[in-house]
């Protein structure tokens, strides 16, 4: 989105074409922007878009993402799945714990995965390299991985952690069809909080990601640039969302606030 002077590019949930072919339009038709990137997953992919970025004479910052040479705001991902792996582990007893992540070329992918591995040393717990599924960020990862567990070609564990929402819901879709019972056979926990868990059986357990005050440190950081007024001081922390794909069973007043 492009307003008063402002430019807005949100490359989340689409595509790296479509995100590389949007971004250098806006490069190209608005040179003097004063330039937010939020959540641009893919951006660190496209050396092109980064080197025409850091050539442009306006503020740059990026949110939800971390490259070197750019300001950059962003949540303690490694932080987040630590609270995820101390609620596993401390609230429900589990230490047979399987981690779904993101393709293996990501560094987010091995930041989320490393903040679980930090608690479960901190326990004194075996995490070996075979509780790591490389996955893709999409809902067809967790789908595939309910299948091994169905099939028997992977132990089915006490829980799983997803490195995010979108590949949570497809294996507890898929392991529902199945008869499996969350909470009892299997807990299963996402991360982001990107909403939709009405559409999904059971209510999804999962983390939210603090991506409203992400974006809003990462302007009032724009603004500074621009006119030199103070940064705020707005904490990024995110907390554990209750549902009901562990044994905790799901908080009302975010269930009451995501159908409204």
């Amino acid at each position: 989105a492009v307003k008063n002077g402002w430019a807005y590019l949100d490359g989340t949930y689409a595509s790296y074409e479509e995100i590389h072919k949007q971004t250098v339009k806006i490069l190209e038709e608005y040179p003097n922007l004063h330039l937010t990137l939020a959540h641009f997953f893919f951006c660190s992919k496209d050396p092109m878009i980064l080197e025409r970025l850091g050539q442009l004479d306006i503020p740059v910052v990026i949110a939800g993402e971390n490259i070197e040479g750019f300001i950059c705001v962003n949540n303690d991902i490694r932080e987040d799945f630590r609270g995820i792996a101390r609620h596993l582990i401390e609230i429900h007893g589990y230490t047979d714990i399987d981690m779904l992540t993101g393709q293996s070329e990501f560094a987010t992918s091995h930041e989320r995965v490393q903040g679980v591995r930090d608690i479960f040393e901190e326990k004194g717990i075996s995490f070996p390299d075979e509780k790591i599924i490389y996955g893709n960020y999409w809902i067809n990862t967790g789908e595939a991985l309910a299948e091994e567990y169905l099939k028997g070609t992977r132990k089915m564990p006490q829980a799983v952690i997803c490195a995010n929402d979108f590949m949570a819901y497809g294996l507890i879709d898929k392991l529902l069809e199945n008869g499996i019972k969350f909470g009892k056979d299997i807990s299963v926990v996402g991360y982001e909080y990107v909403g939709e868990r009405y559409y999904h059986h059971p209510i999804l357990t999962t983390y939210s990601r603090n991506r409203a005050n992400v974006g809003a440190k990462a302007v009032s950081i724009l603004n500074n640039l621009i006119t030199d007024e103070p940064v705020e001081d707005i904490s990024t922390d995110g907390c554990m969302v209750a549902g009901e794909s562990c044994p905790c069973g799901s908080d009302k007043s975010f269930i009451m606030t995501e159908l409204q």
